[in-house]
């Protein structure tokens, strides 16, 4: 057994960018782009790790002048390796089943509905 490691009391973030489906890094892992996209750093060192999964991708919408919610971090092989890129659910892909599950008001506030936001 690993020994538990306390959570960072501080917010992370990095940049990272999108991974094509069809670099090395990405396409083992991608079964359908519509659900998943790849993103990463090119060269490694950094990336989300063990913890993350569950943790949001945002991506500045420029024209609406505000952060939307493009991803979920799933998973990824090893810690910024750069061999690999992190694996994200595509939120978009889910846009009918959340205005069924949360109010509109709401879900348009942090989700670019446009299935092209991490292109």
């Amino acid at each position: 057994d690993a020994p538990e490691r306390p959570f960072d009391q501080h917010l992370q973030q990095v940049t990272v960018a999108s991974v094509s489906v069809d670099d090395p890094r990405c396409e083992e892992f991608i079964s359908d782009t519509r659900f998943q996209f790849c993103a990463g750093v090119v060269g490694g060192g950094k990336d989300t790790c063990q913890g993350d999964s569950g943790g949001p991708l945002m991506r500045f919408e420029p024209t609406q002048k505000r952060w939307v919610l493009a991803g979920i971090t799933s998973f990824g092989l090893g810690c910024a390796d750069p061999r690999y890129s992190g694996v994200y659910t595509r939120v978009s892909a889910y846009r009918d089943w959340l205005r069924s599950v949360v109010s509109d008001g709401f879900i348009e506030s942090l989700i670019n509905l446009d299935s092209s936001a991490t292109q």
